[in-house]
């Protein structure tokens, strides 16, 4: 019966070619971009799932109410670590990771001549016990002996082979900012895309100290802490006490509920992606492709004209509903698995695309065979759901009354129409979201409110710098296309950091305000308007350690009439406020509060920046590249841009909209071959009539307007569904962002003349020619 069904079938799609390409193109697009976020999601899920004790590691986060928001923190105080291993008897060992910032490697040959040097960003002090704890293999050397001696690294192979080739690197020296040396002890195989543990280099922890961390304190967020549990063990006596202990074992400066997360319930979230749009992006993938199976509804319906006779005389003989349900729907699955072979082809270009936009390697799991029954239920569900409603119309066919007349429109009128409708509104909808997302993006990059961005060049300080930066600058500023020089630990667009022990009077202060430590000059470098008081100045030297430059907005949260020369209190020290500057884009996001300080202080991480005149850069650069090599020598100078600069908000932002629009061009695609299929079959049905009005008289626009009228009409409405709800999503998602768009009302009208103009275009090109047939011709049709 089933080879019966499928001839039936192939020779349906092939009498109805044109149909069969618009929904074999709408069915195989959906399909594609399906299983790239399948894949997307299965090489989520298996982040770090290989390691053998991955059941049993646990780590140890933290929640806080900041006033209205809720902020986590995925770090703690060093001294955490063993504290908590020495309270729970059911912990076997525990494992401190820090991050490490940039800096500079350097290798010697056999003849201690310099061979490489390059900055490295990608690092980590970890414990001895990370490589018991974590499952990565080893190319060379013995992971129990890796930290044995304090001076000692891990390479990963990537890394090996920039600094040594082919050779065995096991027992050379890296020496690290010109300064320590440290004996390379074993090198790690390829490091899986999927783990979140994946440095370039690790050291013990203990190497830290070296650069004044303090990794035993009992303060501060600085190292992710990971546990491993006894075999059998619960959590759960941890999970219920854990909160008193650390309570009662150390100070806070604010309230919060930590929690014991298995490594396995870390899988997935946004920690261990790249992407943390996965999910939206796979409920967009769903919805694209419920739209191509919008499209197989509505095609299929559309023409059950042609197919209502069939259906009647099957019944005649004997057919009953449910075989003819089961019939129908094997043509749509049939189509289905068509499109599958084709979607397959598409998802090797999507992926690619991903890939880069991205920057994640997603595999697309073909050589797996969960994968595949993943895809073959997929392709069942996409069939049956876009067959099912066709399937159930057309076998409710009477065949008397089909038999009785000899023309009939096609049933299931209403439910096109709201097929239409919902289409058009997801399309208007992403359309919409997209255009005004991708407005927010660029004004993030454009317009950062009171700040000055333009004309400075960054250099971070690394090495010498910092010992040498009044030098450094004197000789800068010598150059006369320079206008000023000045520093800062942070980008003064991306403070990340503050506190709160702050306030006119000591103690704790219920909001984060972020503190931002610089140099003199600061204010003028970046253009930043000082409302009242004055900036730091060499004549005043008190103001190196106890006066205070605040924001606008700190003062109005503590009330302060006349805020010059007021006491202020930072980690319970007194200073004086001198200077109350404008608000500015300090933090991208519009969380946590908009206060601010700065604090002068003499450079020791973080940026120089370079103020110069207009069109002089090249020189500029040539001269900044001589000075800094002069007085930090065998350092790379490094300089950019600092209008080039990207927030990690806003290098998420722009992955975010390459790929929203990448689904939303996918949207408007297969909307569009739902309209022009269904125009195309209208027309079809509706030749004659156009044949009687031209006979009577009307003219070609009177006959395109007419049919293009009742597309028009569905389309308006999509627009009164979608504007609204476009419009509630974007002003829930503003109110994170920490920026002030232009034009925003313009898109909405925009997407809106878009839409229609495209639907007109479709609807038009497909009426006229029908609209210009000779009424004989038309009326001789069929």
């Amino acid at each position: 019966m089933f080879k019966n069904y499928l001839k039936i079938a192939i020779r349906r799609f092939w009498r109805q070619k044109i149909f069969t390409i618009i929904n074999v193109v709408g069915l195989s697009t959906g399909l594609a971009i399906s299983i790239v976020m399948l894949a997307s999601i299965k090489f989520q899920r298996s982040f770090d799932s290989f390691h053998v004790n991955g059941e049993n590691i646990y780590k140890i986060e933290l929640a806080y109410m900041i006033g209205d928001a809720l902020a986590t923190s995925h770090t703690c105080a060093g001294a955490w670590g063993d504290a908590i291993k020495n309270n729970y008897p059911e912990i076997e060992m525990k494992c401190r990771i820090m991050t490490w910032d940039e800096h500079l490697f350097s290798v010697y040959d056999d003849r201690g001549e310099h061979a490489l040097r390059f900055m490295e960003s990608n690092g980590a002090g970890v414990d001895s016990t990370f490589f018991e704890m974590f499952s990565f293999k080893f190319k060379q050397g013995n992971p129990k002996n890796a930290f044995k001696e304090p001076n000692s690294i891990v390479l990963s192979e990537k890394i090996a082979k920039k600094y040594f080739g082919d050779s065995n690197p096991v027992g050379r020296i890296v020496e690290i900012n010109k300064k320590y040396n440290l004996k390379v002890t074993a090198v790690l195989e390829e490091l899986p895309e999927n783990t979140n543990f994946g440095f370039d280099y690790y050291f013990p922890v203990s190497f830290l100290k070296d650069f004044g961390i303090d990794v035993d304190g009992t303060v501060g967020n600085s190292f992710q802490t990971y546990f491993l549990l006894r075999n059998g063990a619960s959590p759960e006596h941890i999970r219920s006490s854990i909160k008193e202990f650390l309570y009662s074992r150390f100070e806070r400066d604010v309230e919060y509920d930590p929690s014991f997360i298995s490594l396995k319930e870390m899988v997935g979230n946004d920690e261990t992606s790249d992407n943390p749009f996965v999910d939206l992006f796979m409920a967009i993938a769903i919805f694209i492709l419920i739209m191509a199976c919008i499209n197989f509804m509505n095609l299929s319906t559309a023409t059950s004209l042609k197919r209502s006779k069939e259906i009647a005389i099957r019944k005649i003989v004997g057919a009953h509903r449910n075989q003819l349900i089961k019939q129908l729907l094997s043509e749509s699955i049939v189509l289905a698995f068509i499109s599958l072979n084709l979607a397959i082809v598409f998802s090797e270009f999507i992926v690619e695309y991903f890939q880069k936009v991205l920057e994640i390697n997603i595999p697309l799991y073909f050589n797996d065979f969960n994968f595949w029954i993943q895809l073959v239920i997929l392709t069942l569900v996409t069939g049956i759901l876009s067959g099912s409603y066709p399937a159930l119309f057309l076998s409710s066919f009477k065949p008397v009354k089909v038999l009785a007349y000899s023309y009939s429109h096609g049933g299931g009128g209403k439910f096109r129409k709201i097929l239409v409708v919902f289409q058009f509104a997801l399309t208007i909808l992403f359309l919409t979201l997209t255009s005004l997302s991708y407005n927010q993006y660029r004004a993030l990059q454009k317009d950062k409110e009171g700040v000055d961005t333009e004309n400075i060049i960054s250099v971070p300080i690394t090495g010498k710098i910092g010992e040498n930066y009044d030098i450094i600058k004197n000789d800068l500023i010598k150059n006369p296309h320079i206008l000023s020089v000045t520093s800062s630990d942070q980008n003064p667009t991306w403070v990340h950091s503050g506190e709160f022990l702050w306030g006119n009077t000591p103690g704790k202060n219920e909001n984060l305000a972020r503190v931002l430590r610089v140099d003199y000059d600061f204010l003028d470098v970046f253009g930043i308007k000082l409302l009242d008081g004055r900036s730091f100045s060499k004549d005043f030297p008190g103001d190196a350690k106890n006066s205070i430059i605040v924001n606008e907005e700190i003062v109005k949260e503590l009330g302060i009439e006349d805020p010059i020369g007021s006491q202020f209190y930072l980690y319970n020290e007194p200073y004086t406020i001198i200077g109350v500057i404008e608000y500015f884009d300090f933090f991208t996001l519009n969380l946590l509060g908009k206060t601010l300080m700065i604090k002068l202080e003499p450079p020791v991480n973080g940026n120089i920046y370079i103020k110069y005149q207009p069109d002089n850069y090249k020189d500029v650069v040539k001269y900044a590249k001589e000075i800094f090599e002069e007085h930090n020598d065998n350092f790379p100078f490094n300089c950019s841009f600092y209008s080039e600069f990207a927030t990690p908000i806003e290098k998420t932002l722009k992955s975010f909209n390459n790929s929203l629009t990448f689904f939303t061009i996918f949207g408007v695609l297969i909307a569009a071959l739902g309209l022009l299929g269904l125009s195309a079959f209208m027309v079809e049905q509706k030749t004659k009539e156009i044949g009687i009005r031209k006979a009577m008289g009307a003219s070609i626009s009177k006959v395109v307007s007419i049919i293009s009228g009742q597309f028009l009409k569905l389309i308006l409405i999509a627009h009164l569904i979608a504007v609204p709800l476009s419009l509630l999503v974007y002003t829930r998602l503003r109110k994170f962002m920490n920026v002030k768009s232009t034009g925003d009302i313009f898109i909405f009208g925009g997407v809106s003349l878009f839409i229609l103009l495209l639907a007109t275009i479709i609807i038009y090109a497909v009426t006229i020619k029908a609209a210009r047939a000779n009424p004989a011709r038309s009326l001789r049709y069929e």
